[in-house]
């Protein structure tokens, strides 16, 4: 039986589920502290079925990240109208943001600035 995907309100509201279990990774895998693809790759191995070797995992690196790539899908969009995501896709994107708003409140929304952090 095929595992459902979960909306982005249903993953906000499992915000603290997946906070507990990145704590589960960071304490077994202490090398998942300092790099996020021995993470990732733990985290997908570990919670969500994706039974890929670290080797496989690794050719990611040399791919563009989803950052990157989402990042240009934005740039894109913004110049040509036409490409721009359906209405439908808009009004699920609302919903998920009112979830975001409803859970960690309208006014935390912003990224946090970190004070007097030194780097």
């Amino acid at each position: 039986m095929a595992k459902t995907i979960p909306s982005g309100a249903q993953m906000v509201r499992n915000k603290p589920t997946i906070e507990a279990l990145v704590v589960d990774l960071l304490t077994k895998y202490p090398q998942a502290r300092g790099d996020d693809m021995i993470l990732l790759w733990r985290f997908y191995r570990n919670f969500s079925g994706i039974r890929i070797q670290f080797g496989q995992f690794k050719q990611l690196l040399n791919a563009p990240s989803a950052e990157s790539i989402t990042r240009a899908r934005r740039k894109v969009q913004e110049k040509r109208e036409d490409l721009r995501p359906t209405k439908r896709v808009l009004r699920k994107r609302r919903i998920n943001e009112e979830a975001c708003r409803q859970y960690y409140g309208a006014g935390m929304l912003t990224l946090p600035m970190f004070e007097s952090e030194e780097v």
